[in-house]
């Protein structure tokens, strides 16, 4: 890693913002090699970054980031004159950054970012460490290969985490994130103590690949009970592990469904024929579990978050009957009534339509075989929106009049001549609000 030039003495850059995104882009130049053909970051580069950050978001609405392509950022030393403590201290204000390209971060320059929602790492050999992010709830790290410790540590927004290359998941790594739900790590072959510690809402681990899992790993309740995953999908040599094995992995075997990845594949060929697609390996998961375990009965703000991307009419084909209240969101009068011989288009009709959901909201999303569990909840959304809105309108139209009064009681004369002419105004605007927002009320209701 020694260079006779490790670095440029100036390094030109520009910036561009697009949709609230402060976009780096240093100009292309000859610079020194480092490791895997990463740039190394200058001095200089920092500088402009951080400069660039406070800059535009004193004069812009700046929430997001995205660092240079295929760089390296040491381990700071007074030898290569790094410092983060500034640029540091500018993420802070921000709830996205992305570093593309083959970028790698040695230090951990995001721990305690409290803003930041969203990270995006396209490449890097490890993950970094996010420690005690509190708004992270949304992680795309699709090359990493080992998730370094204490990590995710704190991470309490943190709901679900896929992890499709990664090979290890060190000790730590997803301490006290207590409203982590689901992790998928197909490549992991070896789970390490402490894990998962403080993981109280750990519900489904999808680790297909898994031959060995520490005593610890996985957390106990705050009673020091078991804790009550409702899937556990590992190798086939550990599927056949006995009770007491589990017992002493936390795992209460007749209340978690341990299987393979083998087994459900098999079943969503049984259910093929019923559309469900084997490469939506989430949808998949979350429909076997559905479907297998009595007990797992989430509601519809709890399944959405974690499945986004699952067709909402095979949420609707494979619900078991006796779950369909409690987790199927609450549409007006959409009828709830047998569907499993129903074709996709009646299904439709009978839940989407017949609940008054306007025709014109739906057709935005696209095709109904396409819409997500994350479209229906945008369309929720924006019925809930445009309700509340108006009615928050006549709150404060109402507040006006009450301060109006008063002043009216309070003044004589020409400032309550002038009172009466707004009261009157307001009283109009009040009635047109009433008319408008008139029809939403027979709409859909979460």
């Amino acid at each position: 890693m020694q260079s006779n030039e490790p670095y440029l003495e100036y390094w030109t850059a520009s910036y561009d913002i697009k949709n609230r995104t402060l976009v780096i882009m240093p100009e292309d130049r000859e610079i020194s090699i480092f490791p895997n053909d990463f740039r190394m970051i200058t001095p200089e580069l920092i500088e402009f970054i951080q400069q660039a950050i406070q800059y535009n978001t004193r004069t812009h609405e700046i929430d997001s980031l995205i660092m240079p392509h295929d760089i390296y950022y040491p381990i700071p030393t007074q030898q290569n004159g790094i410092d983060y403590s500034q640029l540091r201290d500018v993420i802070q204000n921000l709830k996205t950054v992305k570093m593309p390209g083959k970028s790698q971060c040695d230090f951990d320059l995001f721990s305690g970012s409290v803003n930041l929602e969203k990270v995006v790492i396209e490449h890097g050999l490890s993950s970094g460490r996010f420690e005690n992010c509190a708004a992270l709830s949304s992680v795309q790290m699709p090359n990493v290969r080992c998730v370094d410790y204490r990590a995710f540590q704190g991470c309490k927004s943190l709901e679900c985490i896929q992890l499709p290359s990664a090979h290890q998941i060190c000790t730590y790594a997803f301490l006290d994130c207590s409203k982590l739900k689901v992790v998928e790590a197909p490549w992991v072959t070896h789970l390490e103590g402490a894990t998962f510690r403080g993981c109280q809402a750990l519900a489904v681990v999808d680790m297909p690949n898994v031959i060995d899992i520490a005593e610890d790993a996985f957390p106990e309740n705050g009673a020091g009970q078991l804790n009550p995953i409702k899937l556990l999908i590992v190798s086939e040599a550990l599927s056949n592990k006995d009770h007491d094995y589990w017992l002493s992995r936390r795992i209460d075997s007749a209340v978690t469904c341990i299987t393979t990845k083998q087994v459900i594949d098999d079943w969503g060929e049984s259910q093929k024929s019923r559309g469900i697609a084997l490469n939506d390996n989430c949808s998949l998961i979350a429909l076997y579990c559905l479907h297998h375990q009595a007990q797992y009965k989430p509601s519809w703000s709890q399944l959405g978050p974690i499945y986004p991307d699952m067709p909402f009419w095979q949420l609707l084909m494979h619900l078991p009957k006796d779950k369909r209240d409690h987790t199927l969101p609450k549409l007006g009068n959409a009828v709830q009534t047998d569907i499993d011989s129903m074709t996709e288009d009646e299904l439709w009709d009978a839940y989407m339509v017949q609940s008054g959901m306007p025709l014109e909201q739906i057709g935005v999303c696209g095709y109904k075989e396409t819409l997500t569990l994350r479209d229906v909840a945008t369309l929720l959304k924006s019925q809930v929106k445009s309700a509340v809105g108006s009615e928050s309108l006549i709150v404060q139209e109402n507040r006006l009049v009450a301060v109006l009064q008063s002043v009216r009681q309070g003044l004589p004369g020409v400032i309550s001549t002038a009172g009466d002419a707004v009261l009157q105004a307001l009283a109009e605007l009040k009635n047109a609000a009433l008319w408008v927002i008139g029809p939403t009320h027979s709409g859909p209701r979460l």
